[in-house]
């Protein structure tokens, strides 16, 4: 997810893997995007039939191409990157709190969505967030705050691919009842996506 990111804002060294349309001839190509910063993307053609490749450059040799149609891939499943971002927050917290926090019930539901992570509840994409501005700058790695009167705990997380970037992921506290961990931790994201919105 963060080298996708990267790559889609044009400061990646990753190229997504893609296909390119040329004249009704479709070739696979590694895409390195750089029109978010206004600068030339590039299609390096990987390969494939050189009867295709031959008949593409002859196409714009001839200067018969008037557009490419592309499709690339950001090559990573959403909800399985907010679950990886979810199972740092919850060993650090392990980390922090010991067992009395992972064997609590409230951290139980944390752990059950780990568990079973081919079927995460559908509020999971409500339960990380990407904090674009911060000031002060968390510390790295990660950095705990109380949240919501202490019934819930935010922590940043530093996640470092070609640029650093922080996720907030947010963990119950050890005395929330289980029932009511993902009405409070999504109401706990939702209040940080709002503070950031209007910062």
């Amino acid at each position: 997810m963060l080298r996708a990111l990267d790559s889609f804002t044009g400061v990646g060294t990753k190229p997504f893997r893609g296909r390119i349309e040329v004249m009704g001839l479709t070739v696979p190509s590694d895409v390195e995007w750089k029109a978010s910063i206004g600068e030339m993307t590039k299609f390096r053609l990987r390969q494939f039939k050189p009867s295709v490749h031959e008949a593409i450059r002859q196409h714009f040799r001839a200067g018969d191409v008037k557009s490419i149609k592309v499709n690339f891939s950001f090559d990573y499943i959403p909800v399985r990157a907010y679950l990886g971002v979810l199972r740092i927050a919850y060993l650090i917290m392990f980390q922090e709190f010991g067992y009395h926090y992972i064997l609590s019930p409230a951290a139980n539901v944390i752990r059950e969505m780990l568990v079973g992570f081919a079927n995460p509840p559908p509020e999971i994409d409500r339960m990380t967030i990407e904090i674009r501005e911060a000031n002060p700058l968390p510390e790295e790695p990660w950095q705990l705050y109380s949240v919501e009167g202490g019934v819930a705990v935010m922590i940043v997380i530093t996640l470092t691919a070609d640029t650093k970037r922080r996720y907030a992921a947010f963990m119950p506290s050890p005395a929330l009842p289980a029932d009511q961990v993902l009405s409070v931790i999504c109401g706990a994201a939702q209040n940080a996506v709002s503070k950031q919105k209007s910062a």
